[in-house]
């Protein structure tokens, strides 16, 4: 049965999407695969820590991000307006600027607590590897880039709507959209599967399977791992909170001129 006229249009649109959609994953695919293979190069030679040692480094890593995160009490906001008054190179932003403006230099701070700790700590060392597959992969590698993950996924829809509304006129498309995006999956190490809770991210089971990771040591790498992500998420939600006092501060005019 035909599709219509008004249909055709859209899945022309959709078809005519793909590429441009898919172009920020294959400008991430090399430097993913380069580092993948540092990862796992990294893990063959890691020498893991006791568990005490490591709960040691993570909790100290976590301490040491909050320390230099902004936040957002009243007492803040009247430190960011304090510097924007009192320093002339600040003096043009205002305060929601001031704050969004300090998301590199916390990225690279974290980047540094990550080095210091991986002097003395091997899962950190190895963690830096993967906290940069996960900064490409989340966007935060330039930073602020695209969100791989969440392409791979918008990918996977946009073939899903040309198979089901368009895939009688469309089989090519759907077909070479399929083998494609698929290549781009298996080249990256990404999880294919939409029922997986990793789907669209890194898939670091497969690399311990390389590797023959024992089963503590994976526990080990996937909690560092997952420490380092969630001090990225806690920097994240501090500037959005501290870039919302600074804008319940104008709203109510409480602290004046910031």
């Amino acid at each position: 049965m035909a599709i219509s006229t008004t249909t055709r249009s859209i899945c022309n649109k959709v078809t005519n999407d793909y590429p441009g959609l898919t172009s920020p994953i294959r400008q991430a695919r090399g430097a993913i695969r380069a580092k993948a293979s540092e990862f796992e190069d990294q893990l063959r030679n890691t020498i893991f820590s006791s568990g005490s040692v490591l709960d040691d480094a993570l909790q100290s890593f976590e301490d040491q991000v909050e320390d230099i995160l902004p936040g957002d009490t009243e007492d803040d906001v009247q430190d960011i307006k304090d510097m924007i008054d009192n320093c002339d190179y600040l003096s043009a932003l205002n305060g929601v600027s001031t704050v969004a403006g300090t998301a590199l230099g916390i990225y690279n701070a974290i980047e540094d607590i990550i080095d210091s700790l991986g002097d003395s700590v091997p899962e950190f060392k190895t963690g830096s590897f993967a906290d940069t597959i996960n900064n490409i992969m989340n966007g935060l590698q330039f930073p602020f880039g695209d969100d791989i993950s969440a392409l791979f996924a918008k990918a996977d829809k946009l073939i899903e709507c040309l198979e089901w509304f368009c895939g009688g006129e469309y089989p090519l498309q759907v077909s070479e959209f399929t083998d494609d995006i698929n290549g781009l999956y298996s080249d990256m190490n990404i999880v294919s599967d939409p029922n997986d809770p990793n789907y669209a991210r890194f898939d670091y089971d497969a690399v311990y399977d390389n590797v023959g990771l024992a089963s503590v040591d994976r526990t080990n790498m996937n909690r560092t791992i997952t420490k380092i992500y969630g001090g990225h998420t806690r920097a994240n939600e501090a500037i959005d909170n501290s870039i919302e006092a600074v804008k319940d501060a104008i709203r109510l005019q409480g602290i004046g001129g910031i």
